[in-house]
C-alpha cells in the first residue's frame, strides 16, 4: 500500500503469528506440549547474505521464539531433504528412480523457483541421511512474484497508473481478490495449450 515498515517488525510480527496459531492448534491435540518442545526452521533464498539471514533470526526472536529452538535454512536445502521424504513426487518415469534411492555418492540438481528468488545448486549424497552441497547456490530475484509484476503493470497501462493506486488503496479487497486469481490461473497455466485465461475483474 506503499506504507515504508522496518523489515524487521514485518518479519517478527507474521511470525508470531503463525507461531501462536500453530501453537494453539498444536496445544488442542497435545495439552502437555510446551514451546521449548519445538524446533522451528525457518527457510530463506540461498542468495541471501550473512547480514539478512542474521535478521530474520533477530526477527524470529522478536517474535517470541527461543533462540535454542531457531533454525535458519538455505531454501534449495530444504526442498531436497523434503523431496528425498516424497518418493511419489520425485519418481523419474522412464528409470522410476527417485531421490530417496540414489545411492551414496550421487549428485543431482536442485531447482527451488520460488516467489521471490530463483534458486540453483548442486548437492551430494553423503550418507541414508545426509547432504552437503557441492555447487554454492547462485540465483536471482526472477520468482514467481517477476509475472505478478508485469500483470499490476499491464492493469497500470490499461487503467493509468494513478487510477490502480486509487482502486488498490480504496478497493482493497477487490484487489486482493483480483491478484489472487491471477495467481491461481498463473499457477495452472499450460504455455503449450495456449489456451485464453478468463479472470473476473471486479466491479470496483
Amino acid at each position: 500500500m506503499g506504507k515504508v515498515q522496518p523489515a524487521i517488525i514485518v518479519f517478527s510480527a507474521s511470525i508470531r503469528f503463525l507461531a501462536e496459531d500453530m501453537f494453539t492448534d498444536l496445544k488442542r491435540r497435545f495439552q502437555d506440549i510446551r514451546s521449548g518442545d519445538i524446533k522451528w526452521v525457518i527457510t530463506v533464498p540461498a542468495i541471501w547474505t550473512d547480514q539478512a539471514k542474521y535478521l530474520m533470526r533477530e526477527s524470529a526472536l522478536q517474535a517470541g521464539l527461543l533462540s535454542e529452538s531457531i533454525i535458519i535454512a538455505l531454501e534449495p536445502e530444504a526442498a531436497s531433504v523434503c523431496c528425498r521424504q516424497l518418493d511419489v513426487c520425485t519418481v523419474d518415469r522412464d528409470t522410476g528412480v527417485t531421490l530417496s534411492s540414489l545411492n551414496v555418492g550421487s549428485r543431482y540438481l536442485v531447482l527451488d523457483a520460488g516467489g521471490g528468488t530463483i534458486d540453483l545448486t548442486v548437492h551430494e549424497i553423503t550418507s541414508p541421511q545426509c547432504i552437503k552441497q557441492v555447487v554454492a547456490s547462485s540465483g536471482n530475484i526472477y520468482g514467481g512474484n517477476a509475472v505478478n509484476d508485469e500483470f499490476e503493470k499491464l492493469l497500470k497501462t490499461v487503467l493509468s497508473d494513478e487510477k490502480y493506486k486509487r482502486f488498490k488503496r480504496t478497493e482493497t479487497e477487490d484487489w486482493m481478490y483480483l491478484m489472487g486469481d491471477f495467481e491461481t490461473k498463473k499457477k495452472s497455466y499450460n504455455p503449450q495449450k495456449r489456451d485464453h485465461v478468463n479472470m473476473r475483474i471486479p466491479q470496483s
